[in-house]
C-alpha cells in the first residue's frame, strides 16, 4: 500500500519526503523527537521532527502522528523481513 500525505510518500520499501527519496535498505537509522505544537492545528495533534540517516547524510522531515506511525511500522516490518 502506498500512502501519500503532506508531500510525503511512504511505501513498504521506501520513503519520499519533500526533499529526498530513500530506500529502506539505505537507511542506517532513524531518530525523532516530538516537536512543539504548530499553530492552527488541533490541540492534541502531535508533530515529530524525524531524521533519517544514511551513509550519504541525514534527511530531516516534520511528520504528523499518522505519517510517523506509517513510517516506523513499515520500516520495522521491512527490517524484520530482511534481517
Amino acid at each position: 500500500m502506498v500512502r501519500t500525505m503532506n508531500k510525503l510518500t511512504i511505501t513498504k520499501k521506501m520513503i519520499k519526503t519533500s526533499r529526498a527519496i530513500i530506500s529502506f535498505r539505505n537507511i542506517a537509522h532513524i531518530s525523532w523527537k516530538i516537536a512543539d505544537r504548530r499553530k492552527n492545528v488541533k490541540k492534541d495533534e502531535l508533530f515529530y521532527d524525524v531524521r533519517i540517516y544514511s551513509n550519504a547524510d541525514a534527511i530531516r522531515q516534520m511528520m504528523n502522528e499518522e505519517e510517523f506511525i506509517e513510517l516506523t511500522t513499515n520500516y520495522t516490518n521491512w527490517v524484520n523481513t530482511n534481517e
